[in-house]
């Protein structure tokens, strides 16, 4: 069972987390699959599921993992023109787990490049994630109005597409309104 909780003043806001035996198996196969693609030279698949494992890291609470992951594909992506989408889905991972180790700029300059991309390429998915994360970001920052802001676009397009992540975003906004 995954646990978010959103408490303003709280470090971490509305992290996502699951239990340890989860999160640690999450990793386990996320690792795997990065394995398994790595030997079907598909240099997509390959980001594709170097960003799984990251996640699961970052989600593992081993965001330095992840970043020592990340960090170097996204130097390759972008030298080796990746589609955007995929360079954005990295810089968010990468922009999270930098947010996790307290290492504010790189984090905000990742979610802002992520963001920029979603938006380049209309890409609505990518749009409402990186929202949702930056703004919880701007709340470890004490911005709490850039965050209800982006919270409130991440709604927006979240309830048009019907995403049921919705919910989430609209406990954030009510959690900073209370």
């Amino acid at each position: 069972m995954s646990e978010t909780t959103f408490v303003p003043g709280a470090p971490q806001f509305g992290r996502y987390t699951l239990p340890e035996a989860e999160a640690a198996a999450a990793v386990v196969d996320a690792r795997q699959v990065l394995e398994t693609v790595a030997d079907l030279d598909d240099r997509r698949a390959a980001l594709e599921a170097t960003i799984d494992l990251a996640n699961a890291l970052t989600t593992a609470r081993r965001e330095a993992e992840a970043v020592e992951l990340l960090a170097p594909v996204v130097a390759a992506a972008r030298a080796d023109d990746v589609p955007l989408d995929a360079l954005g889905w990295a810089l968010l991972m990468l922009a999270t787990a930098e947010q996790y180790l307290g290492r504010a700029d790189a984090a905000t300059a990742g979610f802002a490049e992520a963001l920029e991309i979603a938006r380049q390429r209309g890409d609505d998915e990518l749009q409402h994630y990186v929202l949702h994360h930056a703004a919880r970001h701007l709340v470890d920052q004490g911005d709490v109005d850039g965050a209800r802001s982006m919270f409130a676009d991440a709604l927006s397009i979240r309830v048009r597409l019907g995403d049921p992540r919705a919910a989430q975003t609209q406990a954030a906004l009510s959690a900073l309104s209370g």
